[in-house]
C-alpha cells in the first residue's frame, strides 16, 4: 500500500520550487556617488564612477565654463538656444556661434510674433 503523501503526489504532481530571481549587479556609479557624498571617497580619475561623481557635484554657475551645451532650439527661433549640462544655465548662441548666458530664462520672441 502507498503512503498518503505518495498518493497525493501521484494525483496532483510534485510542485517544483520556483527558482529565485537573480539579483541585479550592483550599480557601481551610484555606489561611487554615495561614497563620495557620505564618506568623501574620491574615485579613480578617468573611470565612469569619476564621471558620475563629477556630474552629481553641484557647479557654481559663475565658474562653469559652459562647454557642454544641450541644444534646445525650437523651430522658428532666430538664434540657437541651449542649456549647460553641468550647471543648468540657459544659453544663447551669438552671431559667430559662441554660447553666451541668456539674460532671461527663455529668450522672448520678436514683437511681430507676440501679437
Amino acid at each position: 500500500m502507498r503512503s498518503p503523501l505518495a498518493v497525493i503526489r501521484a494525483l496532483w504532481g510534485h510542485r517544483e520550487q520556483p527558482e529565485p530571481e537573480p539579483t541585479p549587479p550592483p550599480d557601481r556609479t551610484r555606489i561611487a556617488v554615495l561614497e563620495h557624498q557620505l564618506l568623501g571617497v574620491t574615485p579613480q580619475p578617468g573611470t565612469p564612477e569619476a564621471m558620475a561623481v563629477a556630474q552629481a557635484t553641484p557647479v557654481d554657475q559663475a565658474k562653469c565654463p559652459h562647454d557642454r551645451v544641450i541644444e534646445t532650439t525650437e523651430l522658428g527661433s532666430q538664434r540657437d538656444e541651449g542649456m549647460c549640462e553641468r550647471c543648468g544655465v540657459w544659453l544663447v548662441a551669438d552671431d559667430d556661434g559662441t554660447w553666451a548666458v541668456s539674460v532671461s530664462k527663455r529668450p522672448e520672441p520678436p514683437a511681430e510674433e507676440r501679437r
